[in-house]
């Protein structure tokens, strides 16, 4: 609907114009093209090949619930990198670390549950992320600008501690209870109702991000520290420095907002975790076929264009 539209006769006018140095959206697109173009068709070819892999191993998730634990992350990964492809066709690249940190964070847990010991690993997923659920749960009960009675909740919340009955996901709730416990009595005090072991702690794993990341093989230690936790800035908000430049011996100048910024490794980021989250499931189901197609696919229709990117984009101050 455009603002034109007469349904919007009478009502506000929309046309309030930003200060051109700070955002220029057409001059923005139009000085990345084409390589803007190359950028937006190599993450749509990816995020489309991929859900076409993701529908191929779908099926699984009738078979036991453990699958769930491998096929929603990989659908969340999927759906990360079609939301980067989104602020790059916008040439909002810089806003994009928000989504790769999520999907570096999403490719580690698809490595670690598929690596070994993929069942308990799952479902120590599945049922960590329903006790965090219950835990957010309990405290919009508890909150005294509940939209409703709070008794609305009920329902949920016995939904899901339904689901901790269930086989698979019985024992690892007995694992995160014991973990719990050990915590306990080596703190030497209880933790709150709502505190929970990550999920990935049990059964002797890692203790925290970091640890995960070592124990995965490399790149990914490499990539925590020098990717994860320059995302998390972003994520934070404490990013500051790269938003503005000096100009002179005294002045300063901020950068426009819809900057080629982050552009490039944006895109590389994305398809990389993208191509690595899929080889991982696919691997894990024994498609080795579909391994060998991703690779050949790869090499042919992504790796041209990334090495395009990479030689044709602005050089950036």
């Amino acid at each position: 609907m455009s603002i034109d539209d007469p349904r919007f006769a009478g009502g506000p006018t929309l046309r309030t114009a930003p200060p051109p140095e700070l955002l220029n959206r057409n001059a923005a697109k139009t000085s990345l093209s084409p390589a803007l173009e190359v950028a937006v068709s190599v993450l749509q070819e990816a995020v489309n090949y991929a859900l076409c892999r993701f529908k191929e191993c779908a099926p699984m998730a009738s078979e036991s619930d453990y699958h769930l634990a491998i096929l929603l992350p990989f659908r969340h990964l999927i759906d990360l990198v079609d939301g980067v492809q989104v602020l790059v066709a916008e040439v909002s690249a810089a806003n994009a670390r928000l989504q790769l940190r999520a999907a570096f964070e999403t490719v580690m847990t698809l490595s670690y549950i598929t690596a070994e010991d993929s069942i308990r690993r799952s479902y120590a997923y599945l049922v960590g992320n329903a006790l965090t659920q219950i835990g957010n749960l309990r405290r919009l009960q508890r909150a005294a600008t509940l939209p409703g009675p709070a008794q609305v909740l009920e329902g949920p919340i016995a939904n899901i501690i339904g689901a901790l009955a269930r086989p698979g996901w019985r024992e690892a709730h007995e694992a995160f209870t014991a973990t719990k416990q050990h915590v306990e009595k080596y703190r030497g005090r209880r933790m709150p109702q709502n505190w929970w072991p990550h999920w990935y702690s049990l059964y002797g794993g890692p203790k925290d991000l970091f640890g995960l990341a070592e124990c995965l093989k490399a790149p990914h230690p490499y990539e925590y520290d020098l990717l994860y936790r320059h995302w998390s800035e972003a994520t934070h908000g404490t990013d500051v420095t790269w938003q503005w430049q000096f100009v002179g011996e005294h002045g300063l100048r901020f950068r426009p907002l819809r900057s080629a910024q982050h552009f490039s490794p944006s895109v590389t980021f994305a398809v990389d975790f993208l191509l690595r989250g899929m080889k991982a499931v696919l691997t894990h189901y024994g498609l080795r076929q579909q391994v060998s197609d991703v690779d050949r696919w790869s090499g042919a229709c992504l790796h041209p264009a990334l090495k395009y990117l990479g030689e044709h984009l602005p050089e950036t101050p």
